[in-house]
């Protein structure tokens, strides 16, 4: 028996203040707007004054009575046309729904929750486009549900119903006729069980009085329920198999139960759980032609198990014409563009997948535009576009966008083969660069269409604990039920992928080596292609509060003092149980951890992220007033579970709460549930004059009392409320984090919360953030270093957005320059309206504003030219081949240059290896100029090559040419250790000759896996951390895991050259790719 049919049925309210999808047809719908457009409001004919009809003339001012006819006229006429208003808003809709309801057919009573109950007679296709039956409704929209009905019948299969109300968005109109998408009422079945036998004889104990079970008085019935993995199972409901309606106990949070009144013999229980649910897949973004399919797909868990629900835009699909569950299918037509997503909806909440976008394109947007984009590169100094003075050459460029291949078929796939534009053809510039070198660069002539590799997303970081912010050995790292990496044993550094395109991801980082800080839930916001750098702090574990068990005890929470204390938690005396479910007396320990809304460091290392969902499934972002968490120990260290509520007494004076006249608040208590990171509704709060136990006799203060029931003793807990949301708009280089932290207008030292959002590709980062809120605005670059905030600009920023930039330290070591802003929400920015799709934030229109960011001034500013690199997997040139160690992964390497004397700027070409001469040989170059290492007259140059790896189903390795194209240089020495040489690798490295100029250096860069050892003058990450990869190279560590600011280092390098106007002189001929 399924568990959904036992249980009570949760709510789906429609989406509040939205059009709901139109159900008539295209035509119908032209012909109800024209006719609307004719018709006049109500309001607009109605007499301005009621009084006027009403006097009396006297005989001075007394009318002929030909104008007092006309008056008497007119005054029928009103009457005539309000009368034909209110007919027409009476039988016009009538009609139209009369006209309609003949199409449909009664329900069927085996219908599921999540069908409609009227059902189409005859085939969707012949009664309204597809475009029609999914395109939003722009005049109407759907009152939320009803409460389901009473079940028709008491056992045996009844049924349950629910209503709601097709509604004129404008007021105005409402005696317009007006239709929404979908159906009017609900169906769905109950009580699906057998009716009691009047006639049950019972072997042992009586019949009870509803004639459903044998009861024995004086039975008690215990047990303990456990998961696979021995894990207690707490809030879980006992019943028998035969009459699930009826529970007779709940376990407690150690999994004991106990049942009274259950007959001796031998019975089937049924445990249920009641689990919100959350979504697992999320559907994901297609591009399409006219006419070809596309499959979005979703899934989600919960107890029972969720039903599934799919929106465009805000509009919910009708499932009748789109036979969706878990994936919808649907045909592209022009009109069908724009976001989709679904719902997982069971009895005790729903929650909303990411949106998917439906991109619907002409051929010659879907096969890319042959003709590449301008794109000008400068050269290196000294060196000019041969025939000209020019240092500036256009280069060309194709746009990295989605494309169609003709072979392409992914009409049933959740997950779509990804092609890109890019390179297909190129043409060469000679440069030259002085008397010191020559050199061809090739300029993109056509572009195509090829297959482009999704970028994993790395997330890492380092996990610190405590003020000191000491690392963290060897901390465990967990998502979705599993343990995913652990910190570094020396410095606390982590680094996970993650692979499967989430844009919400839940992390929790627990200190299972040491023991001595607090587990976090942090939350992730995460964009394609971006890596993800983060500090994580684990708080100190506080000194145990030491207590006797069987008294009441009375702590204050927060506040060096006690006034200052922003809250109490009361424990009863004799409610702590062992882990077996039996009474414990003796000393015991309570530990706390507290987040206290007036610290700023508290605030910033508190967990999740302050969401929340609300009743239709919507993120909500709460406002917080102070999180708790609880554990109890007896003096071994043993758990211990409070078996009775604790309450907690909060002070409203001490943390700015609003309490009405009557003590009510929106305050309210939430749960923290750590594999979404979401907060859960827990319970009301409500005024308490009493006060706790501790303030009885110090205060008369009106206090705010809520109850921790055993269920989430052991939760992480909040006292929020929901608040309104808006975006602020970023501007940052790609792959900073903007971080928002706000606080409540009225007391600028009481925060409400943060939130962090990463730049995406074009630099835009939109954070989700409280509406008209004073907050602080930050950036960090992706090599942890803060951004500096551009003044330029501000001064146009709308009126009430108050902005200007501070120095303020807000929980941190050091003084850090911020935007300090008010949340005034304008449709351009920098502040925007909350909308779900944030297309606006992100849509870079010429009038959208943006708070901007600088990296810090001094940082360093070199030349680089490098290649745009080909990144399809099936082209041999591809600069990201597959690692041979992992073929999901890619990487980009660096090798190092050591230099002499002075400065100059070198240029690493990189071919596939053997293959010198071939025309499918080159496969890209990167130049930069040597920085100084802080030794007299010795600089580094860290150079970009591509790594070895998988090309053409076998390992390749990768042949580099070295060459200094600015400065007087000649090469000096070789640091490759000689197992690297030529003739000690299973595959002979042929490289050409050097030549007589002493300038060039041809190396060879083996697999690690071919070679048997690794290849350690190779410095090498993931292709999303580049930047990493670099650092790396500079400080000479192949295993670096923290971009930090340690100097570069003369260490690790493999060539080294002596520069300068003593060193020899040549000319070089060669050939620079710069494929994009």
């Amino acid at each position: 028996m399924e568990l959904k049919k036992l249980l009570k049925y949760w709510k789906v309210a429609s989406e509040p203040n939205k059009p709901m999808l139109n159900k008539l047809s295209f035509n119908k719908v032209l012909e109800m707007e024209s006719e609307e457009k004719q018709m006049v409001p109500l309001v607009d004919i109605l007499p301005k004054n009621d009084e006027f009809f009403a006097e009396e003339p006297s005989e001075k001012t007394a009318r002929p009575k030909r104008k007092l006819s006309l008056i008497l006229v007119i005054i029928a006429v009103v009457i005539v046309v309000i009368l034909a208003v209110s007919l027409i808003a009476i039988y016009v809709p009538k009609y139209l729904s009369d006209a309609e309801n003949e199409l449909v057919t009664k329900p069927s009573p085996t219908a599921t929750s999540a069908d409609f109950q009227r059902e189409q007679t005859t085939s969707p296709t012949n009664l309204e486009s597809t475009r029609s039956s999914i395109s939003p409704a722009s005049k109407s929209k759907w009152s939320r549900w009803s409460s389901w009905s009473d079940c028709t019948k008491t056992c045996g299969s009844g049924s349950r119903y629910r209503k709601r109300k097709c509604v004129a968005i404008n007021d105005r109109a409402v005696f317009a006729p007006i239709t929404c998408a979908g159906k009017a009422d609900q169906i769905k079945p109950c009580a699906d069980w057998s009716c009691p036998d009047c006639s049950r004889n019972c072997t042992t104990g009586t019949l009870n009085a509803a004639s459903d079970a044998c009861t024995c008085d004086h039975h008690v019935l215990t047990g303990r329920v456990l998961t696979v993995d021995d894990t207690p199972l707490s809030e879980a409901n006992i019943s028998l198999i035969e009459t699930p309606y009826n529970v007779l106990a709940k376990t407690n949070i150690s999994g004991h139960f106990t049942a009274l009144g259950v007959s001796a013999d031998e019975q089937e229980l049924l445990v249920t759980k009641d689990v919100p649910p959350f979504v697992t897949v999320h559907p994901e973004s297609k591009i399409r032609l006219p006419g070809q399919n596309a499959t979005f797909c979703c899934n989600g868990r919960g107890n029972p198990p969720p039903e599934i629900e799919w929106f465009k835009e805000n509009n919910i699909i009708d499932k009748e014409l789109y036979s969706f569950n878990n994936t919808l299918k649907i045909t592209a037509e022009r009109g069908l563009n724009g976001s989709y997503r679904c719902r997982v909806v069971n009895d005790f909440g729903s929650e909303f997948s990411d949106g998917a976008v439906l991109k619907i394109v002409d051929t010659q947007e879907a096969f890319c535009d042959p003709t590449p984009r301008t794109k000008h590169l400068k050269l290196p100094p000294n060196c000019v576009q041969k025939g000209t003075t020019n240092n500036v050459v256009d280069v060309g460029e194709c746009p990295s966008v989605p494309c169609l291949q003709n072979d392409s078929d992914n009409s049933n796939a959740c997950k779509d083969k990804t092609f890109c534009c890019g390179v297909s053809m190129v043409e060469e510039l000679n440069i030259a660069c002085g008397n010191v070198a020559e050199f061809k660069l090739s300029k993109t002539k056509d572009c195509g269409c090829g297959v482009c590799n999704k970028a994993v997303i790395t997330i890492r970081g380092v996990v610190v604990g405590g003020k000191e912010e000491r690392p963290v050995k060897f901390a465990q790292i967990e998502y979705d039920g599993e343990v995913k990496a652990n910190s570094d044993f020396r410095s606390g550094s982590f680094s996970f992928d993650v692979r499967d395109g989430r844009k919400r991801l839940a992390v929790t980082f627990k200190d299972t080596f040491s023991k001595e800080f607090e587990d976090l839930t942090k939350v992730f916001h995460l964009q394609e292609g971006q890596s993800v750098i983060t500090k994580i702090i684990l708080a100190t574990k506080q000194r145990p509060v030491i207590f006797e068990a069987s008294q009441d005890l009375s702590v204050p929470l927060g506040g060096e003092t006690d006034d200052s204390a922003f809250a109490d938690l009361e424990v009863p005396g004799g409610s702590l149980l062992k882990e077996d479910g039996t009474s414990y007396s003796g000393q015991a320990n309570m530990r706390l951890n507290l987040v206290d809304p007036r610290n700023a460091s508290d605030i910033l290392s508190a967990p999740g992220d302050f969401s929340a969902v609300d009743e239709d499934g919507e993120e909500q972002i709460l406002s917080s007033f102070g999180m708790m968490k609880v554990n109890f120990e007896d003096t071994s260290g043993n758990k211990l579970t409070p078996s009775k509520p604790m309450k907690v007494f909060l002070d409203p004076q001490q943390l700015n709460i609003s309490v009405d006249d009557n003590g009510n608040t929106t305050v309210k208590l939430w749960w923290l549930n750590e594999k979404t990171g979401r907060w859960i509704l827990a319970g009301n709060i409500w005024s308490d004059e009493k006060g706790s136990i501790r303030r009885k006799r110090s205060s008369a203060r009106r206090f705010l009392v809520t109850e921790i029931t055993q269920a989430i003793s052991k939760s992480r807990l909040n006292f929020d409320r929901p608040s309104g949301l808006s975006f602020v708009g970023v501007s940052a280089p790609p792959g900073s984090t903007a971080r928002v932290i706000c606080g409540f207008s009225s007391n600028d030292n009481l925060l409400e919360g943060y939130r962090e959002q990463t730049s995406n590709s074009n630099g835009i980062a939109c954070v989700p953030t409280w509406r008209e809120r004073t907050c602080y605005l930050q950036a960090e670059s992706d090599s942890s270093r803060f951004l500096t905030p551009d003044r330029g600009g501000i001064n146009s920023f709308p009126y009430g957005t108050n902005v200007r930039v501070v120095s303020s330290n807000l929980g941190r070591a050091q003084q850090i320059e911020s935007f300090k802003l008010y949340t005034s929400v304008r449709s351009s920015g920098p502040v925007y309206p909350f909308s779900k799709s944030n297309a606006r934030c992100y849509r870079q229109d010429r009038d959208n504003k943006y708070f901007r960011f600088q990296p810090p001034q001094g940082a360093d500013a070199t030349f680089i030219l490098s290649s745009p690199r080909i990144d399809d997997s099936n082209n041999p040139l591809n600069w990201y081949p597959p690692s041979p160690s992992d073929i999901n992964k890619q990487d980009v390497c660096f090798i190092k240059v050591l230099v002499h004397n002075a400065k100059a700027t070198f240029l690493a070409s990189s071919f596939r290896g053997n293959r010198q001469g071939t025309t499918d040989s080159k496969v890209g170059d990167y130049a930069t100029m040597a920085v100084d290492s802080n030794r007299d007259n010795k600089f580094v140059v860290c150079l970009q090559i591509r790594c070895p790896g998988i090309v053409d189903r076998a390992e390749e390795r990768t042949d580099v040419h070295i060459i200094p194209i600015t400065g007087h240089c000649h090469f000096q020495s070789v640091h490759i250790p000689q197992k690297f040489m030529e003739n000690n690798l299973d595959v002979p490295c042929v490289l050409p000759s050097s030549g007589a100029s002493n300038h060039e250096k041809w190396i060879c860069v083996p697999s690690g896996l071919t070679s048997g050892f690794d290849v350690d003058f190779v410095y090498r990450a993931d292709k999303s951390q580049e930047n990493l990869a670099k650092h790396r190279c500079l400080i000479g560590r192949i295993r670096e895991d923290q971009i930090t600011d340690t100097p570069p280092s003369i260490t690790g390098a493999s060539l080294v050259y002596t520069c300068g106007k003593s060193a020899k002189r040549a000319i070089l001929l060669f050939s620079v790719s710069c494929m994009l």
